[in-house]
């Protein structure tokens, strides 16, 4: 458990950033700084950032969805894998599970969290461009359907025990 922890830790914010870096660079904005990795040794468990220059609203859009992108791609690569129970490895079979399942879910939910409680991340820059009421929509868009799948999963582990 811990070493799956960990693995978690050290990868929960750099695939997020990764995401807006690749973003940026795909919609064509400069960026000007990142830090992938949140600097863990200094006690710092949350600073991880990219920091890009948009000119225009697709830049910002694109940089701003491409972590939720990768969030459904691995939370349906996640249900459909986790359908099958092929799995004989239960290592293997947690670490899937968090890299999949749990961790997307988690990113969508904080993010969107910050956004409903805090008024600040991803979320509030989508608000900004393309609006609150849509921004609203397509996080909770995302939170019920990263729950679906974390329902739908464990839904599968029970009615192999019965």
């Amino acid at each position: 458990m811990i070493l799956l922890y960990s693995i978690w830790i050290l990868t929960y914010a750099f695939l997020h950033e990764v995401c807006h870096l690749l973003g940026s660079w795909m919609a064509g904005a400069s960026i000007r700084n990142y830090q992938l990795f949140p600097a863990f040794l200094k006690g710092d468990f949350k600073t991880a950032y990219v920091d890009s220059s948009f000119e225009n609203g697709i830049q910002t859009l694109v940089s701003t969805l491409m972590p939720y992108l990768r969030d459904v791609v691995f939370l349906v690569m996640g249900y459909y894998l986790f359908r099958k129970r092929w799995f004989t490895n239960r290592f293997l079979e947690g670490l899937l599970l968090m890299l999949l399942v749990f961790s997307p879910t988690y990113d969508i939910v904080s993010n969107y969290s910050g956004f409903i409680f805090a008024s600040y991340g991803d979320f509030f820059t989508l608000s900004m461009w393309v609006g609150t009421f849509v921004a609203y929509a397509v996080g909770l868009l995302l939170t019920l359907a990263s729950f679906w799948a974390i329902i739908r999963v464990v839904n599968g582990y029970k009615t192999l025990e019965t």
